[in-house]
C-alpha cells in the first residue's frame, strides 16, 4: 500500500469531488496528505465554499484507516492513482479516476500488457453475438485481456466466450463493486473472479447507478485499453461514447463488417467511415500490436496434426456454415464420421455451432 493511499480513498469516498476537481485540489498542494489536512478556508478557495463545506462534513465522520480495513475484510481492494498496482495507461488519460475499487486479482495490471476493449449493444443479433464470442475467445488466447462493462448483451457475451477458456478478464462497473445484482450477473461476476479476472469500479462499493456515471465508467474501459472493438450499435449507442473516448485518448478503435441492412450496423459504419480499423478476424487486431506472431503459426500449423476428416470439414465449413447433414453431402461422408469430426473439433474450439444448427469455423 502506498503510504498516502488512505487520503486518496478519502477524497474518492466523497461524492461532489470528482477527477477533474480532484486534479485541482493535487495541483494546489505538496502531497495529498496535505490537501486532506488542509484548512477548510484554505480549500474554498480551490474547490468553493459549498463542496468545501461538504468536505469538512464528511471528514470530521470518516476514518479512512478503518474504513480501508473493513474493505479488506469484505475482499476488496483499494488502488490509488498513485499505486504501482494502477493501471499505467489509465494514468496518462485527462481525468483519471482517483482510484480504483477491485475484487479479484489486485495484480492484474501488473502481470499482463495488453487489455483490450469489445463493446456493444445490449440487444446484441445473433451474428453481433457470434463475432463478439469469436473476437473475445480468440483475442484472449493470444494473451489478451478482454476488458468490458459487464452490460447485458455484447459486453456478457464477451465476459462470457473468456471466462469459457479459463483466460482473465476485467469488467468496469457503472455503479459500486458492492452493489446487489441479478441473479445471472452475481453469477458472471463470480465466475470473472475465479479465473482469475477482476471486477472494478471507481464508485464508492454501495453506490447505486446513477445516471451519467456509465459515461463515466467508459472512459475508463478505454483508457485501461490499448485499442477498443465496437461490435454493434445505433447511430445513438452509448457504445459510440466509448468509441470517442478511445479515440480522444489517442488509442485505437476497430469495428468489424457488418450488415448494410440492419440498425445495429450504424455504430461499427459510422466509425469505419471516420477511420477506425476493419477487424475482420482475430490477427486485423493482433498485428497492430506486438504479439508474437508465432503463436498464430503455430495455431495455423496445429491443423496439419488433425484427421482428414476433420480438415475437410475445416475447409468446408470455411466457404459458409452448414448443418451436419449439408456436410455430410458436400464432403460425400458418411453421417457418424462428420458428427465425430464436429465433436473433436468443437471441443477443440476450432468451429461453433450456431442457434441455426449450423457450423462455422471459430475467428480464432
Amino acid at each position: 500500500m502506498h503510504h498516502e493511499d488512505p487520503y486518496y480513498f478519502a477524497f474518492s469516498q466523497m461524492f461532489g469531488i470528482g477527477p477533474t476537481l480532484f486534479l485541482r485540489i493535487e495541483n494546489e498542494f505538496e502531497s495529498i496528505e496535505s490537501a486532506y489536512n488542509a484548512p477548510q478556508s484554505k480549500m474554498e478557495s480551490i474547490i468553493g465554499k459549498s463542496v468545501a463545506q461538504k468536505w469538512q462534513n464528511f471528514k470530521s465522520n470518516f476514518n479512512p484507516i478503518a474504513e480501508l480495513s473493513s474493505l479488506s475484510k469484505k475482499g476488496i481492494h483499494f488502488i490509488s492513482k498513485v499505486s504501482l498496482l494502477y493501471p499505467k495507461a489509465l494514468r496518462e488519460i485527462i481525468d483519471p479516476p482517483i482510484g480504483l475499487y477491485l475484487r479479484g486479482d489486485p495484480e492484474i495490471f501488473t502481470k499482463y500488457q495488453h487489455f483490450f476493449a469489445i463493446v456493444g449493444t445490449r440487444i446484441p443479433s445473433s451474428y453481433g453475438m457470434q463475432i463478439t464470442a469469436d473476437f473475445a475467445s480468440g483475442l484472449c488466447h493470444y494473451g489478451f485481456i478482454i476488458v468490458s462493462g459487464m452490460a447485458m448483451g455484447v459486453d456478457s457475451v464477451a465476459h462470457k466466450a473468456v471466462v469459457k477458456a479459463g483466460k482473465p478478464t476485467v469488467a468496469v462497473l457503472g455503479c459500486g463493486i458492492d452493489t446487489p445484482f441479478s441473479y445471472s450477473k452475481q453469477k458472471m461476476y463470480d465466475e470473472i473472479i475465479a479465473t482469475g479476472g477482476a471486477v472494478i469500479s471507481e464508485f464508492p462499493p454501495a453506490m447505486n447507478t446513477k445516471k451519467g456515471l456509465f459515461v463515466a465508467r467508459n472512459r475508463i474501459i478505454s483508457g485501461i485499453c490499448r485499442g477498443t472493438l465496437v461490435i454493434e450499435g445505433t447511430a445513438h449507442s452509448g457504445t459510440l461514447i466509448t468509441a470517442r473516448y478511445a479515440a480522444l485518448q489517442g488509442r485505437d478503435v476497430f469495428a468489424p463488417p457488418v450488415p448494410i441492412t440492419s440498425t445495429l450496423s450504424q455504430a461499427p459504419l459510422l466509425l469505419l467511415k471516420q477511420g477506425a480499423h476493419l477487424a475482420t478476424c482475430v490477427e486485423d487486431i493482433i498485428s497492430e500490436y506486438a504479439v508474437p506472431m508465432a503463436n498464430i503459426e503455430e495455431k495455423r500449423n496445429n491443423f496439419a496434426d488433425l484427421g482428414e476428416h476433420e480438415q475437410k470439414v475445416i475447409q468446408a465449413l470455411l466457404e459458409e456454415q452448414l448443418t451436419p447433414d449439408k456436410l455430410a453431402k458436400r464432403i460425400s461422408s458418411p453421417l457418424i464420421a462428420v458428427l465425430g469430426a464436429l465433436t473433436t473439433l468443437e471441443i477443440a474450439g476450432i468451429i461453433t455451432k450456431q442457434n441455426d444448427e449450423t457450423y462455422s469455423v471459430s475467428i480464432h
